[in-house]
């Protein structure tokens, strides 16, 4: 019965109204803009926030690298009662890695060519004024 059913459904389903039309173009238009990666809009920084968002203070940490299209992301030893850390993080596609001008692009580090864009690194989080009592 269920499998009737379901057979059924196929014929009626706006879902499954592709499956059996052809309607697909032959050439891929061109862009007039360039078609910009998540990596080349969002810092290595910013990616570490979004990866873990429950943490109070992170950032991208250059001293471990990018190699492999992997960061790693500080920290907060004080949040968790513990010591100062570090998590990874897998990169997004047109983040710059590795020291030959790379970019990530499905997790490896691949030398490509054509102009992109860098976001501006902040590594370190930005130092908090003094309050005045």
């Amino acid at each position: 019965m269920i499998r009737i059913m379901a057979h059924e459904m196929g014929h009626t389903s706006y879902e499954a109204g592709c499956l059996r039309r052809n309607n697909t173009e032959t050439q891929i238009k061109k862009r007039k803009k360039p078609v910009r990666l998540p990596g080349e809009l969002l810092s290595k920084t910013r990616q570490c926030e979004m990866a873990y968002p429950d943490l109070r203070t992170t950032y991208f940490m250059p001293e471990f690298g990018t190699g492999n299209c992997k960061a790693e992301c500080f920290v907060p030893g004080a949040q968790f009662q513990a010591s100062n850390g570090h998590w990874p993080i897998f990169l997004a596609d047109g983040t710059p890695c590795g020291n030959s001008g790379g970019r990530c692009i499905n997790g490896d580090c691949v030398k490509l060519k054509g102009k992109f864009r860098t976001p501006k690194e902040k590594t370190r989080p930005p130092k908090r004024p003094k309050r005045r009592i």
